[in-house]
């Protein structure tokens, strides 16, 4: 469940709170510029130990989601997930962002300036 709160000017207490640290990518865009392969890219990031499954989806340059998938979780091991949306153009900027998952519950997501890549 998202949390919002109303701050008007006085201490708020929040209780069922709790944040997490962001997932991290391995591939691709670990860092800024990665280049992907010829639309067989596989996005890659480190596992959260305490997901029920991911939601994986792949935004175009202009911020249009273009593909998206859920996959269930993966007990240890760093998720890898073959993107399998539509062609990807040659030259054009591309991010994936994968959501953890705890009873369909979002609990962490990569960070929003990560897994941004170029098509080649």
């Amino acid at each position: 469940m998202i949390q919002h709160i109303t701050v008007a000017g006085a201490p708020v207490m929040v209780t069922g709170f709790k944040v997490t640290g962001a997932l991290d990518v391995i591939a691709p865009g670990p860092t800024s510029r990665c280049r992907s392969g010829h639309g067989q890219s596989q996005l890659t990031w480190k596992d959260d130990s305490s997901e029920t499954g991911y939601n994986v989806v792949v935004f175009d340059t202009f911020g249009n989601k273009i593909w998206e998938t859920m996959i269930p979780g993966s007990s240890g091991t760093n998720p890898v997930v073959p993107y399998a949306g539509p062609a990807l153009v040659k030259g054009n900027y591309y991010q994936f962002r994968a959501t953890s998952l705890k009873m369909m519950t979002p609990i962490s997501r990569t960070e929003d300036l990560k897994g941004i890549f170029i098509e080649q």
